[in-house]
């Protein structure tokens, strides 16, 4: 405590009577005192200690459990964004169609279907801020990629461990950060070669389930990856980072200033790619030099026991990569084949633990420093003590009392006390605000109180304080503003501080109580700062307490719940915002689990206000106090909705593929030579894939002036007719838009400028809303239509409807070719053996007029040239009919 300052004249004096009052026994019971609390004060250091360490691994292993969640899921994010892409039919088609051009250059960059494929794809890559993706053919060449210089070439990925050969397996894959092949932008945005780089790929299938080549991603590790990972960075040494199985970074370091000035990396690089987790044997940052070239210095104690499999925690401390001393956790993701860590400087993980210990022992310190004083005192000064005691014993029993509950009081006060009179001068001090100021006992007593107050506000100090003594109360300072006050040192911290008037020997002083509120305000700030994240949150985060009243809700859940206020969320219970089985199930499921387990994560239906409930994925886990008890329950929740919606159209549209391809099948296995057996059979089979009311087959005239119906299929009454016609004349924006196109699509058809012409005639009174046509070609030429009609609520036609039908009249071009083919053949035949009558009896004519030019062939000369051109003819009718020769004939 410090009294430096006091007059002579009272607490010096009443010092030497109290001590002259003592005596031995006073000395040896101090002594006993004294040893016992040293005693409990090491028992408190230990406790402490232990207390500090277990907070540090309890946070270090929370810390690293959610960034390894983040990453995984991360991965999986991209991977599922990947494959949907993929998945989509027009994308399959587009890459089937690369695959089966040549592998060059310039024909790949020419192709309509590259250039489709980039403007889907180009979302995507936007989306995220990827730089690029690749096309790969099972070959291993690039054709598809964002940039043209791609082409061609063969993949370098395909060539790089096994992760090409995992995807033509149909499994997806991430690949960690590596050197780029090709020059992407470095610190400085400069193009340059060898900068990191990774990839995400998946499989890209036929129809049939068949791997037909792989998509990849290109990722900027230190965009996207980076941020993930130091999802978990805190405090100002606090460091999270990935790094692969030779211990090199596969992330950004926090500290790439302090190793590019220790010389562990170059002024251009990142700690990405070009660091590697070894162990300096010193601290490179105190100006340890390297002795042991770094290729034979061995790996830090983090980065051995990741890479080894082992997970765990160092709260002791040891080396990092720079030699600072650290503690840390670690994990080993052995799916992907990459160690994750979070460690902190050990100087600010137990920075509390060290300033505890430091003040226990300076308090300790210092009062054996004064017990030895005071005991040395006591002896020098017993025989002078009595006769002072005799003076002053009627003084000190007056004062005794007032005096002793004032010093206790003062030194009792967890917040630091300063005396002033009305000139600013300091009376009296006690212990906390030495500590607080950092000045020594004997240096602020007699000076101004305004060697305390920061040089900006000093100046107008004496007017405040000469108003505080004009009408002298209790109160606090500042109102509204921010008190700081200013160390020995010149550094300045919050403080708050309180006035009020005391009189002393019939003077009136001022007692000012200041406390340091540089925690409280680190605590608001970062409370501020948790504010901001959860309000801007995109998902629903809500804390309940253990009774299931709900304490925080942040903007996120009030809109799930139809844009209800926070006032109106705040204290109701969160199971009333389920119903029916969903609050059964968290009563019966959910909270057992969490009570149990400690957390639960799964997929929920949340009910708004207005009765509609979203669909959620959610994790239940508990928030522990202090002591390790759960205090209050706590609720991520992610409107997946939209999610469900995707996953439920893709399950129609399997179902609807999965009944076109069976009708097609079906289709295939019937006998289209029989025109009219093949079109009955296309039109109820299409009439039943499609729910489709009406399917139709037209066919055009010879001079392609009417279109008649060959065969119309009503599917309600499973009835078919035909016979009808469409005029040219009477409909020609129709027949303009069939002859144009290769498919037309009228979602209303009784607007739709191709069929708005028979909306009186033929659709009204048909209640026709829908109409889909596919046109019949043969050699290139139109020769008719298929035309889908739909009644009822008007009707969108999926691009699967559209190539359904489009196949369907492909299959009638084969039913119509198949029918001439064969009609064709009978004619042929038929003339055939007509031929080979006139040839028999052509030969038969022949061979008499042969028989009697042979005989009468001696009495004229030029019978033999007769002969010949006879014989020659004979040949040329039998080679005709496919029959050998008859005659050999030699010039």
């Amino acid at each position: 405590m410090s009294y430096r300052g006091v007059k002579k004249n009272t607490f010096i004096e009443v010092l030497k009577s109290g001590l002259s009052l003592s005596g031995d026994k006073a000395v040896l019971f101090v002594a006993l005192f004294l040893i016992f609390v040293i005693f409990l004060s090491w028992g408190a250091l230990n406790r402490i200690r232990k207390q500090i360490r277990f907070d540090i691994q309890e946070t270090l292993q929370k810390v690293l459990y959610t960034t390894n969640e983040i990453v995984e899921q991360w991965i999986e994010d991209r991977f599922e964004d990947s494959a949907m892409v993929v998945e989509r039919p027009d994308v399959k088609t587009l890459i089937s169609e690369l695959l089966a051009l040549p592998r060059e250059k310039d024909v790949l960059a020419k192709s309509a279907s590259l250039r489709r494929l980039r403007a889907i794809i180009k979302p995507l890559l936007d989306r995220h801020s990827d730089p690029g993706m690749f096309v790969i053919a099972p070959d291993g060449v690039n054709i598809g990629s964002m940039r043209d210089e791609n082409l061609g070439k063969m993949n370098f990925f395909a060539n790089y461990g096994d992760y090409f050969d995992n995807i033509l397996k149909g499994e997806p894959q991430i690949v960690l950060p590596l050197r780029s092949d090709v020059v992407l932008p470095d610190l400085t945005g400069r193009l340059a070669k060898g900068q990191p780089t990774m990839f995400v790929g998946v499989p890209v299938m036929d129809k049939k389930g068949s791997v037909i080549a792989a998509f990849t991603v290109r990722i900027n590790p230190a965009l996207h990856f980076t941020r993930i990972v130091q999802m978990a960075r805190t405090g100002l040494t606090g460091d999270a980072y990935a790094f692969n199985k030779e211990g090199y970074f596969i992330s950004e370091s926090r500290f790439d200033d302090h190793l590019r000035l220790v010389g562990l990396i170059d002024n251009d690089q990142r700690a990405i790619l070009n660091l590697k987790l070894l162990d300096p044997g010193g601290n490179l940052l105190e100006g340890f030099q390297l002795i042991t070239p770094r290729e034979e210095l061995s790996f830090t104690f983090l980065a051995q026991e990741a890479i080894n499999g082992k997970a765990g925690f160092n709260l002791d401390g040891y080396r990092d990569y720079r030699g600072v001393p650290v503690i840390g956790a670690w994990h080993w993701h052995e799916k992907y084949n990459f160690g994750q860590a979070f460690e902190i400087d050990v100087s600010e993980a137990y920075r509390s633990y060290f300033s505890i210990r430091l003040t226990v022992t300076a308090a300790i310190a210092i009062t054996i420093i004064l017990f030895l004083v005071l005991s040395a005192g006591l002896v020098r000064r017993k025989r002078r003590a009595e006769i002072y005691n005799l003076q002053l014993a009627r003084e000190v029993e007056e004062r005794k009392k007032g005096e002793d509950k004032f010093r206790t009081l003062l030194e009792s006060s967890p917040d630091g006390m300063i005396i002033t009179d009305k000139t600013g001068e300091i009376l009296l001090i006690n212990r906390q605000v030495e500590e607080l100021f950092g000045y020594a006992p004997e240096e602020l007593p007699s000076q101004k109180i305004e060697c305390l107050i920061p040089d900006r506000f000093s100046p107008e100090h004496p007017k405040k304080r000469d108003s505080f003594f004009e009408n002298p109360h209790l109160r606090r300072m500042g109102g509204e503003l921010e008190l700081k006050g200013k160390r020995k040192d010149g550094s300045e911290f919050p403080v708050e501080i309180a006035l009020s008037p005391v009189e002393a020997e019939g003077k009136t002083a001022a007692i000012a109580s200041v406390r340091d509120i540089s925690k409280r305000k680190e605590a608001e700030e970062e409370i501020k700062i948790f504010r901001r994240f959860a309000e801007a949150s995109g998902q629903a985060l809500v804390m309940a307490d253990l009774e299931g009243k709900i304490t925080y809700a942040n903007p996120g859940l009030c809109r799930l719940l139809g844009d209800e206020s926070q006032e109106n969320v705040i204290g109701k219970s969160f199971l009333s915002y389920y119903s029916g089985k969903q609050r059964e199930r968290l009563e019966n499921i959910v909270i057992p689990a969490l009570r149990k387990e400690g957390r639960w994560e799964g997929e929920l239906e949340l009910r708004s206000r207005d009765g509609r409930h979203t669909s959620t994925f959610e994790s239940y886990f508990f928030i522990f106090n202090e002591k390790g008890d759960p205090q209050y329950i706590a609720d991520i929740i992610t409107d997946i909705t939209e999610k469900k919606r995707i996953e439920e159209a893709a399950r129609l549209q399997a179902e609807r593929l999965t009944r076109y391809n069976l009708a097609l099948q079906k289709l295939a296995r019937i006998e289209i030579a029989d025109f009219e057996t093949a079109i009955r059979a296309v039109t109820e089979e299409s009439a039943t894939a499609l729910d489709a009311e009406r399917v139709s087959v037209w066919l055009l005239n010879e001079d392609f002036s009417r279109l008649v119906c060959k065969d119309l299929f009503i599917l309600n009454s499973k009835t078919h007719d035909l016979g009808a016609e469409l005029k040219k004349t009477d409909y020609p924006a129709y027949f303009k838009a069939v002859g144009m196109s290769r498919i037309v699509v009228a979602d209303d058809a009784q607007n739709d400028p191709s069929t708005r012409e028979f909306t009186e005639a033929y659709l009204k009174p048909y209640g026709i809303t829908s109409m889909l046509d596919a046109g019949i070609f043969s050699h290139s030429t139109l020769i008719g239509v298929v035309c889908v009609e739909h009644t009822g609520m008007k009707r969108s036609w999926l691009y699967e409807e559209q190539t359904f039908i489009t196949s369907i009249a492909d299959i009638v071009t084969l039913a119509i070719e198949s029918s001439e083919r064969q009609r064709a053949e009978e004619e042929l035949e038929k003339h055939k053996e007509h031929l080979e009558v006139l040839v028999d009896i052509r030969t038969a004519e022949l061979s008499r007029k042969m028989d009697e030019l042979e005989r009468f062939g001696r009495l004229a000369i030029g019978r033999e040239k007769q002969m010949i051109r006879l014989k020659e003819e004979i040949n040329e009718l039998r080679e005709q009919l496919g029959l050998e020769e008859k005659y050999r004939i030699v010039k």
